[in-house]
């Protein structure tokens, strides 16, 4: 499994699949000190832990580096929508079986990624969508 993200659901998410559920994780998220991400990067590197590699934006090469041919599933909960669909076309071009879920604030573009990548289930709250793809 693989988690692209910029806050705490990224974290949460990635640390739940990895000790509830004993998933590989990779968790991808900007480097420590940027503005997308001004806090310290997720927790200290631990060996049992979600592998965590550092990238300004999930892009082809880092999603490669994350194991992307091999995964189950990516889960894009990026606070931009922009980020979170380019890499999910990105995701979809390398892995056409790859499972998605994508975060999503604008209500009518999440809806339309259904049509645009597949038969989706789409839920959330908040004025935020995710739809699994």
């Amino acid at each position: 499994m693989i988690v692209c993200g910029d806050d705490g659901l990224a974290r949460r998410l990635a640390t739940e699949l990895h000790v509830l559920y004993g998933e590989n994780v990779v968790l991808v998220v900007p480097p420590a000190g940027t503005a997308e991400h001004p806090r310290t990067r997720f927790g200290a590197r631990r060996a049992a832990g979600p592998r965590v590699i550092e990238a300004r934006e999930p892009h082809d090469g880092t999603l490669i580096e994350a194991g992307l041919d091999d995964a189950a599933a990516l889960a894009l909960t990026y606070e931009d929508d922009e980020v979170n669909i380019r890499a999910a076309l990105a995701a979809r071009r390398a892995n056409p079986r790859l499972r998605l879920v994508i975060r999503a604030y604008n209500r009518k573009l999440g809806e339309q990624l259904s049509a645009l990548l597949d038969q989706a289930g789409a839920g959330g709250e908040g004025g935020e969508l995710l739809a699994e793809l």
